[in-house]
């Protein structure tokens, strides 16, 4: 019977499937109304602003501390900041950092404390613990010398291993150009300014940043009014107004009178990178926002905005192209276009940017368009209510930025209002294509000469010049010094000479390796494989389990991460499997090698060679040894950049290998210790399946 009923509704459902006409695309429905409930409100006798979000689908409570700080420079200090949210959290002055961390885990809970706030959640059960020792945590600090030494010398290590980062020179050129050296925003991190924080500079910024008068607590979850007030006034009620001092009012960055190009040299570069930036005044309040966010979704908003239309899926120029709309509290909105470029593409890039900025100002968009985002819009909202933090944030912004009670609830009906008139409206006002700063970062012996043919209404573009820490330059040359009698092929052969020999070499089949390495407080253990055939075999286990596993054999690879397969294809394909034999520079094409010139890695100074466009070493021009290799990459649309430091070379078995490997990818540093290494080991050819 069961069986009959399921075909029934088969047949039935087949006859209603062949009454549609799948030529006519469906009509969007009504937006659907967003119900987030209001807040209750009160403050703490002590003057903390306390927000709960009463939730009890689930049995959990989560918390959130909010003190709504203005953006503040810190001058010859910059990085104190950074150090003290590594310092803060770690336990309190009345719990060990390994315990704290001990009872955190045990509850399953997660405690998080920033420079001016953080975070905790909860099953509801464990909920006034966690609070207590959240709360503990964010007013009791215990710093220390010894934990302050630790994190500024990390600090620095990282700093001194992202130096020749191409991206990380992107980045802080362009804050620095776009807001101004004596902006907090325009103001990097570098060794000196961390050199100059001190313990007492980190405490003194604690307790500035720790103003209760400033302070807001957002609860969201399975609580009431009256066990959140009971809470809040129990353990932060103690936390008493410190000598607050008046920041100092920001300075307002100014956009350039006309449109330039601020060329950063990067003689290392094998791609470039590009943003075209402009900032504006203009507040969520404004009756322009949400015609702002819409254009901006239509630009650069997506896999399915202009901007990767045009530059990926038309000229395969990149992996991806981007645009946002940052809106901020304190200071001003920030438009930026981005992308990463090969160099032989660079100026044509820009020119398709500025095009599609100038086709938003003057074409109208289709209602094709409008739908896309605002379905785009609707999912993506939603998604985001099933995150407590969402809420909180939502609770926060309201608030702090005085908008309407119903802002959030309204959100999705005031994206569906915007016209194509509105579009075209706020592109031509606030995306100034006429007062854009186009800034790049590269290689100026590849781009420069395209760059300065740039013309906007028939004028070529002003150029200005800089350094990878955004002192102005002269015009950088185009040619790079080569020493007499140099060739690449001569520091190839150096470096297989002083690691043992090309005799030497060629008699290893394969090499077997175990590397221990820590990425914040995690440890991570690595076995890998590699063969003369082109074969290599890695996995890599955190606590007993694997997390990513990765083969390269026959001429494909694969990974896989977390269970989930990826097949490997493209350039990337090619640098793995160059990458899988045991010694890569014995089967280096000498003739296609480029030489990039010499570059500082930490304390010493290489030769840096291009193997290809997602490629490149650097050699020590004393010992020869490789002392840094550079690859990039495409995860989820984003290029990344990795940057791996070799040191420690030990003799095993007549050849230099080493035992200390620095991994720096999105500015966090993993550290290896190499903690074995075979040659010629007997394997099971299974494992390259």
């Amino acid at each position: 019977m069961k069986k009959i009923s399921i075909l029934i509704v088969f047949m039935v459902c087949a006859q209603l499937s062949a009454q549609i006409d799948r030529s006519i695309i469906p009509k969007p429905g009504p937006t659907p109304e967003i119900n987030i409930g209001d807040p209750q409100k009160f403050i703490t006798p002590n003057g903390i602003t306390v927000l709960v979000v009463e939730n009890n689908k689930l049995p959990r409570v989560s918390v959130s501390l909010r003190i709504d700080n203005k953006p503040k420079s810190h001058g010859d200090k910059v990085g104190v900041s950074s150090l003290l949210g590594s310092l803060i959290g770690k336990g309190s002055t009345n719990i060990p950092m390994e315990e704290f961390y001990d009872e955190v885990d045990f509850m399953g809970a997660s405690v998080s404390i920033s420079s001016s706030g953080g975070s905790a959640s909860s099953l509801t059960r464990y909920f006034p613990r966690i609070f207590e020792m959240f709360a503990d945590a964010a007013l009791n600090p215990n710093f220390t010398q010894e934990e302050f030494i630790k994190e500024r010398d990390e600090l620095i290590s990282g700093l001194k291993t992202a130096e020749n980062s191409v991206q990380a020179a992107a980045g802080r050129v362009e804050d620095l150009v776009t807001y101004g050296a004596d902006h907090p925003f325009g103001e990097y991190t570098s060794e000196e300014s961390v050199n100059n924080v001190t313990l007492e500079d980190v405490e003194e910024l604690y307790k500035a940043n720790f103003d209760v008068n400033r302070a807001y607590l957002v609860f969201v979850g399975n609580i009431t009014l009256d066990q959140a007030k009971d809470l809040a006034n129990q353990h932060f009620g103690s936390w008493t107004t410190m000598a607050s001092v008046a920041p100092e009012p920001l300075p307002v960055p100014k956009n350039p009178e006309s449109a330039v190009i601020e060329f950063v040299d990067m003689p290392n570069a094998v791609q470039s990178e590009i943003a075209v930036n402009y900032t504006t005044e203009i507040a969520r309040t404004h009756p322009d926002y949400f015609a702002i966010l819409k254009a901006n979704q239509i630009l650069g908003g997506g896999a399915e905005a202009r901007l990767f239309l045009n530059l990926r899926e038309d000229k395969g120029y990149t992996y991806g192209a981007y645009s946002s709309y940052s809106f901020r509290h304190h200071t001003v909105e920030t438009f930026s276009a981005s992308t990463s470029v090969r160099n032989a593409v660079t100026d044509s890039s820009v020119v398709q940017i500025l095009s599609e900025l100038e086709k938003l100002k003057n074409q109208p968009v289709s209602d094709e368009e409008l739908n896309l985002v605002r379905a785009k819009y609707l999912g993506s909202f939603v998604r985001s209510l099933e995150n407590p933090s969402t809420i909180a944030n939502y609770a926060y912004n309201i608030i702090t930025e005085g908008l309407p009670e119903d802002f959030y609830r309204t959100y999705l009906q005031n994206i569906q209002n915007v016209t194509v008139e509105d579009i075209q409206r706020v592109a031509q006002t606030y995306f100034p294509l006429e007062n854009a700063r186009i800034i790049v970062t590269g290689k100026g012996s590849d781009v420069l000469e395209g760059l300065e043919n740039i013309e906007i209404n028939g004028t070529k573009l002003k150029v200005n010049y800089y350094d990878k820490w955004g002192h102005t330059i002269p015009r950088p040359h185009s040619e790079i010094d080569v020493p007499e009698g140099f060739s690449v092929g001569r520091v190839i052969d150096a470096y297989i000479e002083a690691i043992g020999g090309r005799e030497a070499l060629e008699k290893i089949e394969n090499i077997k390796s175990f590397l221990v390495a820590e990425v914040q407080g995690m440890v991570i253990e690595a076995e890998g494989v590699k063969s003369v055939e082109g074969k290599s075999w890695n996995i890599s286990k955190m606590g007993g389990q694997v997390i990513q596993k990765s083969v390269v054999s026959d001429g494909s690879s694969y990974s896989e991460v977390m269970g989930q397969r990826i097949e490997i294809e493209g350039p990337e394909l090619e640098l793995l499997i160059l990458q899988s034999y045991p010694f890569p520079e014995l089967k280096f094409d000498i003739e296609n090698l480029e030489y990039l010139g010499t570059i500082e890695v930490g304390d010493k100074t290489g030769h840096h060679i291009k193997i290809s466009d997602n490629f490149s070493q650097v050699y020590d021009t004393e010992t020869n040894l490789l002392i840094q290799s550079s690859t990039i990459a495409e995860a989820q649309g984003q290029v990344i950049e990795t940057d791996i430091q070799l040191k420690d070379y030990q003799e095993i078995d007549g050849i230099l290998i080493p035992h200390t490997i620095t991994t720096n990818q999105m500015g966090v540093d993993i550290i290896g210790a190499l903690k074995s290494v075979e040659f010629n080991a007997e394997l099971d050819d299974s494992i390259f399946d």
